[in-house]
């Protein structure tokens, strides 16, 4: 009966102890969020023209200078990281998600420009590619994807850490918010966008992320919907195009993919919800 006590309270014992050590184990991730101030080549623009543009973008103004002299500036970055992925936000440059790393190979899996290169592409003029660029607004590259935007960052309860960007967009007159959280467990971050129309005004909701992924001919790029867009606010089906048979799915090369969620106003109720976009494959 001793003997039979004694490796009762040894397996007793040892199954504590297991417990103890897997469960000390499975906290031992934590996510962090910090920030500092990077130097990057830079090539940058002008300062703003003194006449707004009387056009769909009033009140905003353009800048029309660039330059392929480059300098070195320093930027604000917001760094969030846990054990398994890095990921940095530039609230100076739109609130973009200039990259992300996984940390076991040191590889980016989002773009990771080293420079910052702005050139005249976005509405207002300045564009940089690289990254996740966020866009809220009209059609088109949105006024602030490349002039500072608020932010806020935060810890929370669930051990996450989140960087919150966003401004008033002053051709809607709406708000718009995005949470980037990186959990303290996982291996990719979360965006969760707040919009809202403080006007009695019906405003246009076209929202979308643009990013620029690396391909070897066989990328197949999955994301749920039935409606692709284009630039000029076409829509065909997606991810097979019933008129020829051609598969969106797969590309060829350095592409530009829009991952876009399409909220119309209630003057449209005649299109589709619109959930798929991508735009300039090959």
């Amino acid at each position: 009966m001793k003997t039979i006590n004694s490796i009762f309270r040894f397996l007793l014992t040892l199954a504590l102890l297991v417990s103890v050590y897997f469960s000390g184990y499975s906290q031992n991730g934590k996510s962090t969020v910090k920030e500092y101030k990077q130097v990057y080549t830079t090539y940058p623009y002008s300062d703003p023209s003194p006449v707004p543009v009387l056009s769909q973008l009033y009140p905003y103004f353009r800048y029309d200078g660039f330059t392929d002299k480059p300098v070195q500036k320093e930027w604000k970055v917001v760094e969030l990281e846990n054990d398994y992925i890095k990921v940095l936000i530039f609230p100076e440059v739109g609130g973009k998600i200039w990259t992300a790393i996984e940390k076991s190979t040191g590889e980016p899996f989002i773009y990771y420009n080293h420079a910052v290169k702005f050139r005249d592409i976005a509405m207002r003029g300045p564009y940089t590619s690289g990254g996740l660029e966020l866009n809220y607004g009209i059609i088109g590259h949105t006024p602030n994807c490349a002039t500072p935007v608020d932010y806020v960052i935060q810890k929370n309860d669930d051990g996450s850490v989140s960087c919150i960007v966003g401004v008033l967009d002053l051709l809607t007159r709406s708000n718009w918010r995005l949470e980037i959280r990186l959990p303290n467990d996982k291996a990719y971050f979360i965006t969760r966008t707040f919009w809202y129309n403080s006007t009695p005004v019906s405003e246009p909701y076209y929202h979308w992320l643009n990013g620029g992924y690396k391909s070897a001919g066989n990328l197949e790029f999955i994301f749920p919907g039935t409606h692709y867009i284009g630039h000029g606010g076409e829509y065909a089906d997606w991810p097979v195009n019933k008129d020829n048979g051609k598969k969106f799915l797969f590309m060829r090369r350095i592409i530009l993919v829009v991952i876009s969620h399409i909220m119309y106003s209630v003057n449209t109720p005649d299109l589709p919800e619109l959930t798929g976009m991508m735009i300039n494959s090959e």
